[in-house]
């Protein structure tokens, strides 16, 4: 019986297109906030952090990790708390899963994850048997949901004016990943809740019900991956003839409007 707790996905999950930035009934504003790249070491490693260093290349080697999250993303950043700027990129080469030392710009990670040193162990166990249970998919969405939001605000396409006219989200929203098998995460099964707010054009991401929002979306844990699919979709192709694009904007919207919960 698996009982880390996993961490690392990344994709996970559910990346909204809360990303476009409006600041009216009529006018949208952007604010592209600028991403800081991380500085890390790539040598003089201890014994430990080479050791987090193996076991993560262990688990980009198994064809259920590298098949898991090329559905949500084509590269990850994965920060390494609890230690001096440690920190690597997963990325897939020829089918394959690959882990190099510090942040790589040419893979172009779309997600910056933080995990600690039992998180790395746990990822492996998840993926070490060959499947991933519908608990331990939870708990990937539970844990990558906040880092997931925030980096989808650095992607490009999200700020195109064709998208956020469409989509038009308000300043103020709420967004709920649901737990109605119970799972525990660090000892609870209390649910995620995450507040977005947009001031003069950025959007602040905070943990927890902050207010009453202009709008409220829940999910569980199978529609944040579906969701997750339908940004990712979109990004792939944010230069498509123009019906596709719109087509995808359908999708994508037809999906929000499903998982609406409440609406000012």
């Amino acid at each position: 019986m698996k009982t880390n707790m996993p961490v690392a996905k990344t994709a996970v999950c559910a990346v909204f297109a809360l990303i476009v930035a409006c600041t009216g009934t009529s006018k949208f504003r952007y604010v592209k906030v600028p991403e800081k790249l991380p500085e890390c070491r790539t040598d003089n490693f201890t014994e430990e952090e080479r050791a987090i260093e193996e076991e993560l290349q262990k688990c980009a080697a198994i064809p259920e990790c590298v098949s898991y999250f090329k559905e949500y993303f084509n590269a990850v950043f994965l920060m390494v708390d609890g230690f001096d700027r440690l920190g690597f990129t997963y990325f897939v080469k020829d089918g394959k899963g690959q882990i190099v030392r510090g942040y790589d710009s040419a893979a172009h990670p779309v997600l910056t994850i933080t995990l600690n040193e039992q998180n790395c162990h746990a990822l492996y166990t998840i993926f070490e048997d060959g499947k991933v249970t519908d608990e331990e998919n939870y708990r990937i969405f539970r844990v990558t949901l906040l880092p997931s939001i925030r980096s989808a605000l650095q992607m490009d396409a999200l700020y195109d004016p064709f998208v956020a006219r469409r989509l038009a989200f308000p300043n103020f929203i709420q967004l709920t990943l649901k737990n109605e098998q119970g799972y525990v995460y660090q000892n609870s099964a209390a649910v995620l809740t995450l507040s977005l707010v947009n001031v003069d054009g950025q959007w602040l991401v905070f943990e927890g019900e902050r207010g009453e929002p202009d709008i409220r979306y829940a999910f569980d844990h199978k529609q944040a991956g579906t969701f997750r699919k339908l940004v990712y979709k979109f990004t792939l192709e944010k230069n498509a003839p123009l019906e596709t694009r719109k087509k995808n904007l359908a999708t994508l919207k037809s999906f929000l409007e499903g998982v609406i919960v409440y609406k000012r």
